[in-house]
C-alpha cells in the first residue's frame, strides 16, 4: 500500500481538509501497513535494526548483487563473524584444505613440506612451451622435453632417453643391474667391441630338444660365403666352413667344409691337407685314404751286391736287378757244401764255382 496522506485543507478551518474521521482512518492505514511489515498486524517485532545498533540476523538473506548492497568490513571481522568457515584476501598467506579449484591459473606453488597430488582421476600436464624441469632447490637435474611428438629425457643438461612411438634411443652408458629379457624377432649389437664377462655362452637355451644347427656365423659381404663354426645336428659333429646361410635360417644348414688352422689334440677324422708335424710319437694312427707319399723315394742297395730301385711313392710295387761287383766273393768265402753258379741273363750257367772243400 503506497502511503496515506491526510488532506489539511488549504487553510485552517476553512473546512477543504479531511474529516476527523477520514483522518484517523489514513492514519491507522499507516499504522496497519508498518505493523503488518515489522510485527505481526498488530504487535510490532523487537530487534529493529539501525545504522548504530548491534543485532544478529537469523534466516537472513543479504543480496550483494542488488543496486546499491555491500557489506564492508576487515578479513578478520569477516572471520571473526564468520565463525567456523574462514575468507581468504587476494594478496594475504592462508592455508586452504579441502578446496576444489576449477581451471585456476597458478604461477607458483610453494610448500614448506611434501607436496602431494592426488587425483581420483588422471593427472594432465600441459606445458605450452613443451618442457617440464624438474629442480632441487633452484638448480634443474632433469627434464622432460617434446620433440616434434616426441618424448625427450635429459638428466642434467644430457640427453639420456629418446622415445619414438614405441622406440627408445638411449644415449651414453646404460647398465642393468638386474636380468634383462629381450623378446623380438632380431636383437642387433652395433659397437666397435663387445665383451662378455661370463665364462660361458649358452646358445638355445631352454630347448626341450633340438634339430637345427647351432653356432655362430660371421658374414663377409661381397669377400665370399659367410663363415661357420657351427654344430651339425644332423651329423653329431662339429663343422667349420662357409655357408650363404644368415642368422634368420634355421635347420639343416647347408655348408661347405673349410679349412681349419692350428694345434689339433685327439683323434682326427677327414682330410688332412699340409705338413703335419711334431715331437716323436705325437702323430698316431693310420690315414684310412692315403694311396701314395708326396714324395717319391728310391731304394738302393752298395757294397758287394749293388741294386737301386725305381722311384717309390707307395702307390705300387717296385722292382729292379742287382749286380754282383767282381772279385767281391772267393772260394775261401764258400762252405765245402755250396756251389755257386753264375748264369747270364738267359738263365745259361756261365760258371760253377765249388766251395773250398772240393
Amino acid at each position: 500500500m503506497a502511503k496515506q496522506t491526510i488532506n489539511i485543507g488549504s487553510a485552517a478551518n476553512d473546512g477543504t481538509g479531511s474529516s476527523l474521521r477520514a483522518g484517523g482512518d489514513l492514519i491507522n492505514d499507516n499504522f496497519n501497513e508498518i505493523y503488518t511489515a515489522f510485527g505481526d498486524g498488530s504487535t510490532l517485532s523487537t530487534g529493529f535494526i539501525t545504522a548504530s545498533s548491534t543485532a544478529t540476523l537469523t534466516n537472513k538473506t543479504l543480496d550483494l548483487g542488488g543496486t546499491g548492497n555491500s557489506v564492508t568490513g576487515s578479513l578478520a571481522e569477516f572471520n571473526t563473524a564468520l565463525q567456523g568457515d574462514s575468507f581468504v584476501s587476494l594478496t594475504g598467506s592462508e592455508t586452504l584444505t579441502n578446496k576444489t579449484l576449477t581451471t585456476p591459473t597458478i604461477a607458483e606453488i610453494d610448500a614448506t613440506g611434501d607436496f602431494i597430488l592426488d587425483a581420483a582421476g588422471d593427472i594432465v600436464l600441459d606445458a605450452g612451451g613443451a618442457d617440464i624441469f624438474l629442480k632441487d632447490d633452484g638448480t634443474i637435474f632433469g627434464s622432460l622435453l617434446g620433440s616434434s611428438g616426441n618424448l625427450r629425457i635429459k638428466s642434467g643438461s644430457s640427453d639420456a632417453l629418446t622415445f619414438t612411438g614405441a622406440n627408445v634411443v638411449a644415449e651414453g652408458n646404460f647398465t642393468v643391474t638386474g636380468t634383462l629379457t629381450v623378446n623380438g624377432s632380431t636383437t642387433t649389437v652395433n659397437s666397435t667391441n663387445t665383451t662378455i664377462d661370463d665364462n660361458l655362452l649358452e646358445l638355445n637355451s631352454g630347448a626341450s630338444s633340438n634339430a637345427n644347427d647351432t653356432g655362430i656365423i660371421m658374414e663377409r659381404g661381397s669377400t665370399g660365403d659367410n663363415a661357420i663354426f657351427a654344430w651339425d645336428e644332423s651329423e653329431d659333429k662339429f663343422i667349420v666352413g662357409t655357408t650363404t646361410a644368415t642368422a634368420s635360417d634355421t635347420g639343416n644348414l647347408s655348408i661347405t667344409t673349410g679349412t681349419l688352422v692350428g694345434n689339433i689334440e685327439g683323434n682326427l677324422t677327414g682330410n688332412v691337407t699340409g705338413n703335419v708335424s711334431g715331437s716323436s710319437g705325437s702323430t698316431t694312427g693310420n690315414a684310412a685314404t692315403a694311396t701314395a707319399l708326396a714324395t717319391g723315394r728310391t731304394v738302393g742297395m752298395t757294397g758287394d751286391v749293388v741294386w737301386t730301385s725305381a722311384s717309390f711313392d707307395g702307390s705300387g710295387n717296385v722292382t729292379g736287378v742287382a749286380a754282383l761287383q767282381a772279385n767281391t766273393v772267393s772260394s775261401t768265402e764258400l762252405v765245402s757244401a755250396v756251389t755257386l753258379e753264375i748264369l747270364d741273363s738267359g738263365g745259361s750257367t756261365v760258371k760253377t764255382i765249388i766251395g773250398a772243400g772240393s
